[in-house]
């Protein structure tokens, strides 16, 4: 993740330079839904949570190994495209009141740490949104490994994604479409990860001689 935040320290520099403030992007449910303000803290500690109880979860999953590594590479891949997207289309904060506190001393590695670990923020890592690839993944591998077996687990994880992408969008830290994209892309990438290993291949092959995966995959990723 340090690696993935450091095209994003870099560009984010570049901006501290200009001083000059520019004005957010017109946004429709911004009209809609009312601004939170000086409430961040509260999606910080939703995702942290969120992830937080996922990880508890896996002790009822068999397969821990596979659950885990499902949730990282999918987590690291996310997180690289979000560098990438970071660095070449960089957008205004639509926080008005955002201000960097990054030290322009630091080396770009340490500031991609310190950013990493939230000690410090920066304002123009905006497109993707990070904080929706968190509530993605979390509730993605809930669903997939079986801990969403009732309804009323289902009603609960699907509120807690729903309250988190209301929380940024009313706290401005997120335009919808950061969010919309990191929907699709997380979604994308879990699922693919989850077809590639072999698990939607095996399954649809059930009963058929010589049904293989697609990639040769540690067999940690491939459920018997």
């Amino acid at each position: 993740m340090v690696l993935c935040q450091l095209p994003i320290e870099f560009r984010q520099k570049e901006y501290d330079k200009d001083t000059e403030k520019v004005e957010p992007l017109d946004d429709i449910l911004f009209d809609v839904i009312p601004e939170w303000k000086n409430v961040e803290w509260i999606l910080e500690i939703w995702t942290d949570v969120g992830a937080f109880i996922t990880l508890l979860c896996m002790l009822k999953v068999k397969e821990k190994d596979r659950f885990l590594q499902h949730g990282f590479i999918t987590g690291g891949i996310v997180y690289l495209m979000r560098g990438s997207a970071v660095l070449v289309t960089p957008l205004p904060n639509p926080n008005t009141n955002c201000t960097s506190n990054l030290d322009p001393d630091l080396p770009t590695v340490v500031t991609a740490l310190i950013v990493t670990l939230k000690i410090q923020r920066c304002c123009h890592d905006i497109f993707f949104s990070g904080h929706t690839m968190i509530l993605i993944v979390s509730a993605s591998l809930l669903w997939t490994y079986g801990i969403a077996s009732s309804k009323i687990r289902k009603v609960v994880i699907f509120l807690y994604v729903i309250s988190g992408l209301y929380l940024l969008i009313s706290t401005r830290i997120h335009y919808t479409i950061d969010i919309l994209i990191a929907v699709y892309i997380t979604f994308l990438v879990f699922y693919l990860l989850h077809f590639i290993s072999g698990e939607t291949i095996l399954k649809k092959c059930k009963g058929r001689s010589g049904a293989k995966p697609l990639l040769n995959l540690p067999p940690t990723w491939q459920r018997k």
